[in-house]
C-alpha cells in the first residue's frame, strides 16, 4: 500500500533515475488539485526512498471552485441576454446542465486561448451559447488561489523546509490544468524549482503511480507491504560540513531514512598539510528579499550573483571539528568525508585520503 502522494512521485519518477527524477537527494511538493479540494505533500527522496515531510489541505481550491466561476459568469450573460437567473432556483435541473457544460470549457481553456460555453435548452426551452477567453477566466478565478499557495507554504514549512530547498513540484489532480494557476504556484518559488505537469494525464497521476508499484511488485523488484510497515525514522535537521558562519554544505538532508550514509570528497589547495573539517547540523535559508528601491548597479550586481548561488543552508549547531594530518596535498588531493547516521541517531564521521592511508573517525552521539 501506497499514499496518493507518494503515487504521484512515484509516476513521476522521483528517486527512481529518470529523465527527471534521478536518485539523488530531492525534495519534492505534490500538489493534488481534485475536484472537491488540494492536497499538498511534501515528499522527501533520498537514495530511492520516499518519505512524507508534511501535509496540508484546504477545500477553498478546486475543480467545483473553479466551476463556480464560470458558472457565475455564464449565468450572468444568460440572465442579460433572457431575464433568467438559473442559478436563483437552486440543485435545479438548469444548474446541473450548466455544470457539466462548464466541466468542458474549464478543460478546453486549459488548451486553447477561448473556449465555448453550449446549453440545449438550459432554461424555459432557452438555449445558452457563449465563449470565455482565457484571460478572463484568469482574472475571475485566479482571486481564488490564494488558499491553495498558503497551503503550499505550511506544508514546506511543516516539513522543515524553505521555499528554495525544494526541487520540484510535481502537479496532479484534473483542476491543476489551469494554467493560471500553475504559474501562480511556479511564482512561489524560484527559477531553480521545476514545477512538472509531464507525467501524463494529471487526473491519472495517482493511478498510474499504483499501477506503476503493482508492476514492481508483479515482478518482484520490490515486496507487497503495508505502509505501516515501511515506516522508518528519519534524520530531523541536515549535517554536513560548515564552510563559513553562515554556509553550510549539507551532506544528509532532513528526512533523510536512518541508517543512512552519504560519502563526498573535499578538495585542498596546494602544499596544504592539514584538513580542518567542521561537522554542524544546520537550517534551510530564506530566500533574501529583493531591494526594489535600491537603483544602485553595483548592488544590483551583486544581487543576482546572490540568486545564482543562494547559500541553501547555514549552520546552527557545531558537533565536531576534525583535523587529518596530510603530506603535503597537490592538485589530485581529495580527502573523502563519510558520515553515517544510524537508526540510533548516532553520527559517524570519517576523513580518509586514499593515496597515504591516513584517516580520522569522530563519533556524535544523537546527532538530531
Amino acid at each position: 500500500m501506497i499514499s496518493e502522494p507518494v503515487a504521484a512521485a512515484v509516476q513521476y519518477g522521483l528517486g527512481q533515475g529518470a529523465t527527471h527524477g534521478d536518485a539523488r537527494d530531492t525534495v519534492a511538493v505534490v500538489v493534488d488539485v481534485g475536484g472537491t479540494g488540494t492536497d499538498v505533500t511534501v515528499v522527501a527522496a533520498n537514495g530511492g526512498l520516499l518519505v512524507e515531510a508534511g501535509h496540508q489541505h484546504t477545500g477553498k481550491v478546486s475543480g467545483d471552485t473553479m466551476d463556480a466561476v464560470l458558472m457565475k459568469h455564464f449565468a450572468a450573460e444568460f440572465q442579460k441576454q433572457h431575464g433568467i437567473d438559473v442559478l436563483a432556483q437552486g440543485a435545479s435541473r438548469a444548474v446541473r446542465k450548466l455544470q457539466q457544460a462548464v466541466e468542458v470549457t474549464k478543460r478546453t481553456l486549459s488548451a486553447a486561448p477561448t473556449a465555448p460555453c453550449a446549453v440545449e435548452s438550459l432554461a424555459e426551452g432557452l438555449d445558452y451559447n457563449g465563449t470565455i477567453a482565457r484571460t478572463r477566466f484568469d482574472i475571475l478565478a485566479g482571486k481564488t488561489y490564494a488558499p491553495a499557495l498558503e497551503a503550499i507554504e505550511a506544508a514546506v514549512r511543516e516539513a522543515g523546509y524553505g521555499l528554495a530547498q525544494v526541487d520540484q513540484v510535481l502537479l496532479c489532480g484534473g483542476a491543476a490544468r489551469v494554467r493560471r494557476l500553475q504559474t501562480s504556484i511556479a511564482g512561489l518559488f524560484p527559477e531553480s524549482t521545476l514545477v512538472r505537469d509531464d507525467a501524463g494525464e494529471l487526473d491519472e497521476i495517482v493511478a498510474s503511480g499504483c499501477a506503476a508499484q503493482a508492476a514492481l511488485i508483479a515482478q518482484g523488484a520490490v515486496e507487497a507491504t503495508s505502509a505501516a510497515a515501511i515506516e522508518a525514522a528519519v534524520l530531523a535537521r541536515p549535517v554536513g560540513l560548515r564552510l563559513a558562519a553562515d554556509s553550510l554544505a549539507p551532506v544528509l538532508l532532513q528526512n533523510t531514512p536512518l541508517p543512512a550514509s552519504r560519502t563526498v570528497k573535499v578538495a585542498l589547495p596546494a602544499g596544504e598539510t592539514r584538513a580542518y573539517l567542521a561537522i554542524s547540523e544546520g537550517e534551510p535559508v530564506p530566500p533574501k528579499e529583493a531591494n526594489d528601491q535600491d537603483d544602485d548597479d553595483e548592488a544590483e550586481e551583486e544581487e543576482e550573483q546572490e540568486e545564482e548561488d543562494p547559500a541553501r543552508y547555514r549552520p546552527t549547531k557545531l558537533l565536531a571539528e576534525m583535523v587529518l594530518a596530510l603530506d603535503a596535498a597537490d592538485s589530485a588531493t581529495r580527502v573523502h568525508v563519510q558520515f553515517y547516521v544510524d537508526v540510533g541517531g548516532k553520527l559517524t564521521v570519517t576523513a580518509s585520503e586514499p593515496v597515504s592511508g591516513k584517516s580520522i573517525s569522530a563519533e556524535i552521539p544523537h546527532a538530531n
